[in-house]
């Protein structure tokens, strides 16, 4: 997987991961719930970050 943050940089985090399921919400618009199998040693840890600072983003 690859995430780009707020200011566009690119943090590149590898897992193996299922769908867990898959939603659409629009026309244009799906939700993907992914169930972690496996992680590197740092990606759970960059993953959380990524994850709070989209959360923070959004809030603002």
């Amino acid at each position: 997987m690859r995430f780009s943050d707020a200011l566009g940089c690119d943090e590149l985090i590898n897992v193996r991961c299922g769908v867990v399921y898959s939603r659409k919400l629009a026309q244009d618009q799906c939700q993907i719930g992914l169930g972690f199998l496996d992680l590197d040693a740092d990606a759970e840890v960059r993953l959380t970050q990524f994850i709070q600072n989209r959360k923070r983003a959004h809030k603002s």
